[in-house]
């Protein structure tokens, strides 16, 4: 769980409509920048688990326990946070794929 929460993370910083690039504001002095979330855009978080194939007990329980904490959290300094959950399929293939569709995601939902 640990790696799909530092995956989800990660993958965060790609999903507001604004923060399509990073900078370096104030204090700030790490590589990764500042990300501006617009005032009304959801905080996204993609993360991809086994929804089918052989593992797929394990993977709904991934997605099943992201929902809940995202669930029982609410809101993160007054942003919704939404989740984009894909099915890797238990493959190679599977989870390419649904890196792929994370990455591609650049559009706010509301």
């Amino acid at each position: 769980m640990r790696h799909l929460t530092t995956a989800a993370g990660l993958v965060a910083l790609l999903f507001s409509s604004t923060a399509l690039s990073a900078e370096t504001l104030g204090p700030v002095t790490d590589d990764i920048g500042v990300v501006r979330i617009a005032k009304g855009d959801p905080i996204l978080i993609g993360g991809y688990s086994s929804q089918s194939g052989a593992d797929t007990n394990q993977g709904i329980d991934e997605l099943r326990g992201a929902e809940l904490a995202i669930a029982d959290e609410g809101d993160v300094l007054g942003f919704d946070v939404k989740l984009l959950g894909e099915d890797a399929q238990c493959t190679a293939e599977g989870g390419q794929t649904a890196a792929t569709k994370i990455a591609a995601t650049r559009t706010s939902w509301r």
